[in-house]
């Protein structure tokens, strides 16, 4: 007896389906890393930058860097399709504001992420900005932004005389706070120009690890006053 092979016919139609599904879906830009909720701007040669991390872009392709509408640069994907974004935070003298930033494609307006945050100014204030030493004033204070206690260190005389805790931790994303604390916690401060410094290092350096606002205040003897 002969043996035939069997052959099995496979419709064209079903051949091309099941190709069909076999390729791979095309990639969609996601964010794989960043923004931060806030950025700190000190000043034009001091400002936190911003790092973002994204996928799913045409590999080898420029990707405009948009902040708030405005263009200000590109970056080229890698040869998988990432793209990695370091620029310094804009520029922010007072206060805070929203950011929208947008990664957009070369010729691709499909492969487009916009993602939201906030930046924000340096800043401490003091109310009133006169007052006698023992009087309670309001600090207040922005951009302090670690997950950390806020620290006043009054120093006098380039030596720290006192260091007190303004804050447990900021108390907004863009490192917020407000305090009424004497305007300098020690009996009968020496006359001269005192320097109170704000950080979020307990220990004082003229020069610490996290951001800093050194203000400076003046103590007047008044004869009779």
């Amino acid at each position: 007896m002969t043996v035939r092979p069997l052959r099995i016919c496979i419709p064209a139609a079903a051949v091309l389906g099941a190709a069909a599904l076999a390729q791979p879906a095309l990639a969609v830009p996601v964010l794989a890393s960043g923004p931060k909720a806030c950025y700190v701007y000190v000043n034009p040669a001091a400002r936190e930058s911003i790092r973002l991390r994204a996928t799913g872009f045409t590999p080898l392709t420029a990707v405009d860097y948009i902040v708030d509408g405005t263009r200000i640069t590109s970056f080229d994907s890698n040869a998988q399709g990432v793209v990695k974004v370091l620029e310094p935070a804009p520029v922010q003298e007072h206060g805070e504001r929203a950011l929208t930033i947008t990664l957009a494609e070369h010729g691709n307006p499909a492969n487009t992420l916009t993602m939201t945050t906030r930046v924000t100014a340096l800043a401490v204030t003091l109310n009133p900005k006169r007052a006698a030493t023992s009087s309670r004033i309001r600090f207040r204070g922005r951009g302090f932004t670690q997950a950390k206690p806020i620290w006043a260190h009054y120093v006098f005389r380039d030596r720290v005389r006192k260091t007190v805790r303004f804050a447990d931790g900021p108390a907004s994303a863009c490192g917020t706070f407000s305090v009424r604390r004497p305007q300098i916690p020690i009996l009968r401060p020496r006359a001269g120009t005192w320097k109170l410094q704000v950080d979020q290092q307990k220990r004082w350096s003229p020069t610490p690890k996290s951001v800093f606002v050194p203000v400076p205040i003046t103590v007047r003897r008044i004869i009779g006053g």
